[in-house]
């Protein structure tokens, strides 16, 4: 029971640290643009980057050690929070793309360049990963109550 609790705790930790680094990531995006505006969305992408794999690994972990694999691979709404979390991953790939490529200027000093519409195609990125994410427990909600 105690590990059952523990593993539902950490992945709930695991997903607000998620979600409040998206959130951050698009407040930073609306700041002006500067080299340490850059410099926090690059170090701000990181941790985000870590947390969606601390929410998966914890996520596993529940899987593994709570109801067992039966329970979850069996339900409909466990493969729909998978996927909407796969496709909202592939998303992300375009942002840190992007912040990734800064590295350089930053290191010389430089504030890299951020144009219309570079910006606009990021934070269209984060908006989509934010809607998904939204979804995401409702699929956690239908499968807690036996649907799928």
């Amino acid at each position: 029971m105690f590990l059952s609790i523990a593993l539902s705790w950490l992945h709930f930790i695991c997903i607000f640290a998620l979600v409040s680094l998206l959130l951050q990531e698009r407040k930073i995006l609306s700041m002006n643009w500067s080299r340490d505006t850059a410099k926090a969305l690059l170090a701000t992408d990181r941790w985000f980057g870590l947390s969606a794999l601390a929410v998966l690994l914890s996520g596993f972990a529940r899987v593994f050690f709570e109801k067992g694999e039966a329970y979850y691979f069996s339900n409909f709404f466990f493969w729909s929070k998978l996927a909407l979390f796969i496709i909202a991953g592939l998303i992300s790939i375009y942002p840190t793309v992007q912040f990734l490529r800064w590295r350089k200027p930053i290191q010389a000093g430089q504030t890299p360049e951020l144009g219309f519409d570079t910006r606009r195609r990021v934070t269209r990125a984060i908006h989509a990963q934010m809607l998904l994410v939204l979804l995401i427990p409702l699929c956690g909600v239908l499968m807690a109550r036996g649907y799928g």
